[in-house]
């Protein structure tokens, strides 16, 4: 008999939480269903008075702040839900300050349970659990958040707004944020509360951002609907959207859609996309929350496996474009400011297809525009990593975050 358990544990100053993966699943008889972990319901949670999944159960399908003495006298669980589990020792999600190591990680179920493991603290824990949550990110399951407290590489002081990557307006940069539940938030970089945009913008299939498109000064964003139809929804500087504007309708032949900055010189942001031929079209902005007619700029991009915007990285103040291609090259095209580009230049290779990059400005206060690859956790680390700007493209190798954000790939940020 085997299955699917922990996947990990949490270490703190305070406490550890114990994080089970979900979906677990158990093979055996139909007989030894009937007496273990399988008698807990597909999409479930469930704690067990005996060990191994034998005697009286309890079943959960939500968080529960207390489970009282279910809790106190379980000696095994499962966790059957979509959700991720993770056990807390207290009640309301507290933590024992006896806790303070970390405990191995396992997928035997014999140690899961206490039975056999080395560790003392696993076979202190499992007679006490004393809230559980049930969440369908790991970070949000572990820190009961739905974002992320991403901070910026180094928080330079507030100035005069950039061209991009200040949704606040304040002169920094911010990353938003759309959570596994469809809710967007913007991250402030410097660990303050997100401001919360709500779920407008949780069904739609692409999510950019490139400064102002209206003329108002403020930094708006460009969504896709399931329907192909494209809208513009403009930033109110603050915490909040405006009323959104249809831009076109027909746009699910689009195969990438990238928010450009000022391709064609006229201090207006444009707009730039590859269809299914793999042609490359530029959409240039009005300033007037609208695009003139398009011009196609390449051919072949279909090679490509995403475009992005970065603003200026060739140190020219010319906006430019970046592409990554079957190889997991990174390429940069030098804008010419008249809407075309010049002989693209590879910036670095091995940026995995699973990552999903993005470029959100400057986010290390050097004057000098970067690009973020979100590895997310079931690909692999769930980190954030850094390609810092240079003035002249990129660093060669990217700067990994000492924090592990555990992030999801359901997650988007832009």
């Amino acid at each position: 008999m085997s299955s699917r358990r922990g996947r990990l544990l949490r270490a703190s100053a305070t406490g550890l939480v114990l994080v089970v993966a979900a979906g677990a699943t158990m093979s055996g008889s139909a007989t030894a269903a009937e007496e273990d972990y399988l008698r807990c319901p597909r999409g479930y949670f469930c704690l067990f008075t005996g060990i191994e999944g034998k005697g009286g159960i309890y079943k959960y399908r939500t968080s529960q702040s207390d489970l009282g003495a279910p809790g106190r006298n379980a000696l095994s669980w499962i966790n059957r839900t979509n959700n991720f589990a993770c056990l807390w020792p207290e009640k309301n999600y507290t933590l024992k300050p006896t806790f303070n190591g970390p405990v191995p990680i396992t997928d035997n179920p014999a140690e899961v349970n206490g039975d056999t493991t080395s560790s003392s603290m696993l076979r202190m824990y499992r007679h006490h659990v004393g809230s559980v949550t049930l969440a369908p990110t790991r970070h949000e399951c572990e820190w009961r958040k739905q974002y992320i407290d991403w901070s910026r590489v180094q928080d330079s002081p507030p100035g005069t707004p950039k061209p991009f990557g200040s949704f606040l307006g304040n002169g920094q940069s911010q990353v938003l944020m759309r959570s596994a539940q469809g809710r967007l938030w913007v991250l402030p970089g410097d660990f303050s509360k997100p401001p919360n945009l709500g779920t407008r913008l949780s069904g739609m299939t692409v999510l950019v951002r490139h400064g102002d498109y209206t003329g108002d000064g403020r930094e708006d964003i460009i969504a896709r609907d399931k329907a192909g139809v494209l809208w513009l929804y403009p930033g109110n500087g603050k915490y909040a959207l405006g009323a959104r504007k249809l831009l076109a309708y027909g746009w699910n032949n689009k195969t990438a859609i990238a928010a450009v900055g000022d391709i064609t010189g006229d201090r207006k942001n444009d707009l730039m996309a590859r269809d299914k031929a793999g042609a490359l079209w530029l959409y240039p902005g009005t300033g007037k929350g609208g695009f003139g007619a398009r011009t196609k700029v390449a051919s072949g991009w279909n090679t490509m496996t995403a475009l992005l915007g970065p603003g200026d990285l060739s140190g020219d103040g010319k906006d430019d474009i970046v592409g990554r291609d079957n190889a997991g090259a990174l390429w940069l095209y030098p804008g010419t400011g008249k809407g075309g580009f010049g002989k693209r230049v590879r910036l670095v290779t091995g940026v995995s297809r699973t990552w999903k990059l993005f470029a959100p400005g400057d986010v290390n206060g050097d004057g000098k525009n970067d690009i973020y690859a979100v590895d997310p956790l079931e690909a692999g680390h769930g980190e954030l990593l850094l390609f810092s700007g240079t003035g002249k493209g990129v660093r060669r190798d990217p700067v990994y975050y000492d924090v592990i954000y555990n992030m999801d790939s359901r997650e988007v940020f832009f």
